[in-house]
């Protein structure tokens, strides 16, 4: 949210989209 990391936003970006995915479970 104000730390330039290269290596967490990406990092977080992923997890957003796990999340998503664990959120919309396909049954």
């Amino acid at each position: 949210m104000g730390r330039p990391r290269p290596a967490g936003r990406p990092i977080m970006a992923q997890h957003d989209e796990n999340v998503v995915w664990h959120a919309h479970p396909v049954t």
